[in-house]
């Protein structure tokens, strides 16, 4: 232990404070790394759906209607379970979007494509990306702070990145994930 005295009267410990700190932020690394592990994992669980490759790549409207409404129940169930997600969505050429459920209204004025946390998305191809905390307005009238998880997905009939899986996660919860650290 070595205190340095300061002009004003104020003592600073300066090894066990150090020491403390780097334990501190250890275990908020160890948190949020295990949280963006399990999160990666639901969002393979997710991209694993033949129903993502039917709607998004398949031949024929029927085929693609029943994939639409197959995965509408499947984002659902997973909106149910995970609080911690804000919004899971299929984005691919042409502008077009699916988000949660047919019942979201797409916001107009969300103009992903001019986003940084977006263009990096795009840049990673097929492997994940986590973006920084940022407001995610892609629904018309929501405005959440997430943090988002984003994969490209393939066309198997081209091999090309056509499509993206956006997965929003509440910053909220990475937030309380770093506040409840206790030593």
């Amino acid at each position: 232990k070595v205190d340095f005295s300061l002009g004003s009267g104020l003592f600073v410990e300066t090894r066990g404070e150090f020491q403390l700190t780097g334990e501190l932020v250890e275990q908020v690394n160890v948190n949020i790394e295990n949280y963006v592990g399990y999160m990666k994992n639901i969002s393979q669980v997710v991209m694993g759906s033949p129903d993502i490759e039917q709607y998004l790549f398949g031949e024929g409207e029927a085929v693609r209607e029943q994939a639409k409404e197959r995965l509408e129940m499947e984002f659902q169930s997973v909106l149910r379970i995970r609080k911690d997600i804000s919004n899971i969505a299929l984005l691919w050429k042409g502008g077009h979007h699916f988000v949660n459920s047919s019942k979201e209204e797409w916001n107009p004025y969300a103009r992903l494509d001019e986003k940084a946390w977006f263009q990096k998305a795009k840049e990673c191809g097929e492997q994940a990306y986590i973006s920084s905390s940022h407001v995610q307005n892609m629904i018309k009238g929501r405005y959440d702070w997430v943090v988002t998880m984003s994969h490209g997905l393939a066309n198997p009939h081209t091999g090309e990145v056509e499509g993206m899986l956006l997965i929003d996660l509440n910053y909220n919860v990475i937030n309380d994930l770093c506040e409840a650290v206790r030593l």
